[in-house]
């Protein structure tokens, strides 16, 4: 069992999810593809997409110093993280001036949310509608404004997309979209809100404007981002008591930030895991940070890193506190 939980009995938690990779058991970036193809008129497609993304990120990895190899602190690597946005920004740009997702609209992304999960493309891990279940049961034992809350906060191109996939899979929790990026805010019981990217105007008649810049301002392309966020959902509380404590779920180098912000850090893996799963296991074997099992005996830190196969040794570890 896990040494922090049982000291969090009577205090606030929030748990904060990566959705590729972490909810689900892959990522699913690759079904925007889907979602574009339903209405681009475009010339270039989603492969296209793909391959400019590819090159980027090759060249950019190629040119930048120091190499991997090299980086031996938790500082270096974050600034290699941060370097990143340069070619996931590339990537937005190209797919903007190619329309890829011109003239798609909200149900075009509800179709192809609803296949993907209808037709098993798209899975959700083992455990997650037990884990929602224990949240359930602290919330319920809990008084306002100390409540647990459930976020999910995630580098997809749609928002939309997520929740849909959530609601399609019969998510026990009501599932939201909060209108400011930073919103925590209203009733918090048996919720989960999404923050995250979008494409633009998907309840228009005409569809999207082929732009994929959230309208609030607030887009999430790198790991820096995600740390970023939680620091300002812990200062948006009026005092440090009212702050809830920060366990974030993720399984791939776009999480390393928010996994060492959090003052939990839970890596999901798949067995045998895949390859962002790997690589993230390999940078913190790199910078010598200790991944014990989330059921182990021995993590009594706070800011401690752990690892899980699944939600349901989440719950477990939950239930156990």
């Amino acid at each position: 069992m896990v040494n922090i939980l049982p000291r969090l009995r009577t205090r606030s938690i929030h748990f904060i999810f990566d959705w590729d990779g972490t909810i689900t058991t892959k990522d699913t970036i690759g079904f925007m593809g889907k979602i574009a193809e339903t209405k681009s008129t475009s010339e270039s497609t989603w492969a296209d997409l793909e391959e400019y993304y590819l090159a980027t990120h090759r060249s950019h990895v190629e040119n930048y110093e120091p190499k991997k190899a090299k980086r031996r602190t938790v500082a270096e690597e974050r600034e290699w993280l941060r370097s990143l946005r340069s070619v996931e920004e590339s990537s937005t740009r190209k797919a903007e001036e190619i329309s890829l997702f011109k003239g798609v609209t909200a149900a075009d992304v509800r179709n192809i949310a609803n296949q993907v999960i209808s037709g098993s493309e798209v899975a959700i891990r083992d455990g997650w509608v037990e884990l929602l279940a224990e949240i359930d049961i602290r919330q319920k034992s809990q008084t306002p404004p100390n409540l647990d809350i459930v976020s999910i906060v995630s580098a997809n191109w749609s928002q939309l997309f997520i929740m849909e996939c959530l609601k399609t899979s019969n998510c026990p929790m009501h599932v939201s979209i909060p209108e400011e990026p930073g919103e925590l805010r209203g009733d918090q019981t048996h919720t989960i809100r999404i923050y995250g990217n979008e494409i633009q105007g998907l309840q228009s008649k005409e569809g999207s404007s082929g732009l994929l810049r959230h309208p609030n301002g607030r887009d999430f392309r790198t790991s820096d981002d995600k740390s970023k966020w939680i620091h300002e959902c812990n200062e948006a509380k009026a005092s440090a008591a009212e702050q809830p404590f920060v366990i974030y779920f993720g399984d791939s180098m776009g999480d390393f930030d928010a996994l060492l912000t959090a003052g939990l850090g839970v890596c999901i893996r798949n067995e045998p895991p895949s390859r962002s799963q790997q690589q993230l296991l390999e940078t913190f074997d790199r910078l010598n940070i200790h991944v014990p099992h989330i059921l182990d005996r021995d993590i009594n830190a706070t800011g401690s890193i752990v690892w899980a196969l699944n939600f349901e040794e989440v719950a477990e570890a939950l239930k156990k506190s």
